[in-house]
Parts: structure tokens; C-alpha cells; sequence
């Protein structure tokens, strides 16, 4: 991806592109899986270090999906080339096209046999995994085990929100910010969308801390947070609609309309999900699972059941005391 980086970088400002969005478009779709692949490496090393079953199952859902996007991207592509004349090219567009064809080809191709194996290992993992949250969970307990799988749940919807969003987010920058540079005006949508990126990681981490910390201010500020980004979302995507009916605009705004409407439509999934989730998160604080969410590693667990515990008062409130008992493995 970097080699077709370079590609893009040197030859899309050489060349004469019908569209000045034509190059952009796809070098934000590169920014995007480059982001993404080292994303998915860490998040696949935190996986493994936490043992969360929901997150194998989600990291096996973003290969597919990047998988899925880097399939359109390609076909994207390919339709542009072939609505023009491939001879009438000069040497450096088919230099281009052969470059670009190549290299998604390429990823397509290893995306699909890394998503297969995904899938297997993830199926292994599952059985494995299945058996920490006991380990987790003191007396293997029936409420806390449910509570802590929605925590779980979060968590993995906080680790696609943030590709899927960023992804977006890009995608909406670039071409806006080309159509500013080209005719020399001001465009509010172009700020919107930066200021909506700028926020994004601000925002999902203040969403991983309140729910770890159950920190209720935060995490209402969260769900004003997810409401405002699905009005935004929304808002990108009937803007970029209402310039495709605009004769002046509707080749430019067109090739742009089909990616934020496949990128937007599961962002919007994904933020209406995460937002019940977060309501649900946040009825269940003060339920007993505040100290398996301050856990910091597996060794740390069991050195801190056996001297901690929760006890529940006669009004329903939990305390952290000193265990009163002999904890067996």
C-alpha cells in the first residue's frame, strides 16, 4: 500500500484526470486501509491480551468489511478507466491505471485468504476464550457474567467505530478540500467534517474511560456525542445527494455520493448500535463490575479477588472490602 502510495502521489499530480477528484479519492481510500491495517495489528494484539470473545468476532468482521470496501474501491477504479477510451491514454495514465489495477488487485487477493483464515482461527480462539470470563468473573456469577459481556460488546463497537468513522471522515475531507482549493471559496461543510475528525479519538476515548471508570458525566456526554455524529453523518450524506442533482455537479459529486453511502451506511449501524449500547452500559454502573473493569492484566485478577471483593448493602450499593473469605482457584 505505501508502493501504491507513492504511485498515486507522483503521477496524480502529473496527470490530466477528467475529474480533479479522481486521484484524491483514491489516495484517501489508501490513507484508509494503511490506517486500518496497523489499527487491526494492535487491536488483534489487545484481543489476545484481554481475551475478549466479542472482539475476536469483531476483528473478524472489520478484515470483512475492509475487505468489502477494498473490493469497491477496486471496482470504482476499474469503471472510471473503462468509461474512457484506453488508447487515447497517454504513457504516463496507463502507467497509472496498471500501478493502481495491480496493487488493489493484489490486496483484494490477500485480504480474502487472510479473512478465511480469520475466521478459522477465530472459531479456535472462541473456544478457548469462552472459558476466561469464569476466571474473571468471581463464582462465575450469572449477573456479572451478563453485565460484563455487554461491557464487551461496547468495547468491540468502540474499536470498529473507530475505523469506520475516521474512514469516513477522510473520505469527506479530501474532496472537499480540493473543491476549496480549486475554486477559491469557503465551504462550512469542509470545517464541519474536519472538526468531526478532529473529534472522533478525543471523543471515543473519553467513551472507553467513562464506561471502564463507570463515570456517569462522561458517558452522558458520549451519548450527546453519538446523537451529534449521526446527525453530521446524516448531514454529509444529504449534501453530497443534493449536489448530484445539480447539473454542474452531478459527474463530480457522483463517484463520491456511492462511497459515503456504502461508508455511511454502516457508520450509521455502527453509532445507532454503540449508542444503545452506551445507554445500556451506563443503567448497568453500580452493578458490581467496576473492579473487573479496572483489572490491568490477568495476573492482576486473581492476586485481586483473593484479597478484594464486592459486597452489597441492604439499599443495593456495592463496596470494595477486603474479602472476608478463602478463595479457591
Amino acid at each position: 500500500m505505501f508502493y501504491d502510495w507513492y504511485n498515486l502521489t507522483w503521477l496524480g499530480a502529473r496527470l490530466p484526470f477528467q475529474s480533479s477528484w479522481e486521484a484524491p479519492l483514491v489516495i484517501a481510500q489508501v490513507i484508509a486501509v494503511i490506517v486500518e491495517s496497523v489499527y487491526q495489528f494492535v487491536l488483534s494484539l489487545h484481543t489476545a491480551k484481554r481475551r475478549n470473545i466479542v472482539q475476536v468476532l469483531a476483528i473478524c468482521a472489520n478484515n470483512f468489511c475492509m475487505l468489502a470496501f477494498t473490493a469497491l474501491a477496486w471496482c470504482t477504479i476499474q469503471w472510471d478507466f473503462d468509461a474512457e477510451d484506453f488508447d487515447a491514454r497517454n504513457n504516463d495514465r496507463g502507467i497509472y491505471y496498471i500501478a493502481v489495477r495491480r496493487a488493489f488487485i493484489l490486496l483484494v487477493a490477500l485480504l480474502g485468504l487472510v479473512t478465511v483464515a480469520l475466521s478459522v482461527m477465530a472459531w479456535r480462539l472462541y473456544r478457548e476464550f469462552s472459558w476466561a470470563i469464569y476466571r474473571f468473573i468471581a463464582a462465575a456469577d450469572r449477573k456479572l457474567r451478563r453485565l460484563y459481556l455487554t461491557y464487551e460488546i461496547y468495547v468491540a463497537l468502540l474499536h470498529l467505530d473507530f475505523f469506520f468513522l475516521f474512514g469516513f471522515w477522510v473520505q469527506a475531507v479530501i474532496p472537499l478540500a480540493i473543491t476549496c482549493f480549486d475554486n477559491g471559496q469557503y465551504d462550512p461543510n469542509l470545517s464541519l467534517a474536519a472538526l468531526a475528525l478532529a473529534f472522533t479519538i478525543p471523543q471515543l476515548i473519553l467513551a472507553a474511560i467513562s464506561v471502564r471508570k463507570e463515570w456517569r458525566v462522561g458517558q452522558a456526554i458520549t451519548l450527546v456525542m453519538y446523537l451529534v455524529y449521526i446527525g453530521v453523518v446524516s448531514y454529509q450524506i444529504w449534501f453530497v445527494w443534493t449536489q448530484t442533482m445539480n447539473d454542474g455537479d452531478q459527474e463530480r459529486y457522483a463517484e463520491l455520493l456511492l462511497r459515503m453511502q456504502c461508508y455511511g451506511g454502516i457508520v450509521l449501524v455502527l453509532l445507532v448500535a454503540s449508542t444503545i449500547m452506551s445507554g445500556i452500559c451506563m443503567r448497568n454502573f453500580n452493578g458490581g463490575l467496576l473492579l473487573h473493569n479496572r483489572r490491568d492484566n490477568d495476573g492482576a485478577v486473581e492476586e485481586t479477588q483473593s484479597r478484594w471483593t464486592y459486597y452489597q448493602s441492604s439499599d443495593g450499593q456495592f463496596s470494595l472490602e477486603r474479602s472476608r473469605r478463602m478463595v479457591m482457584d
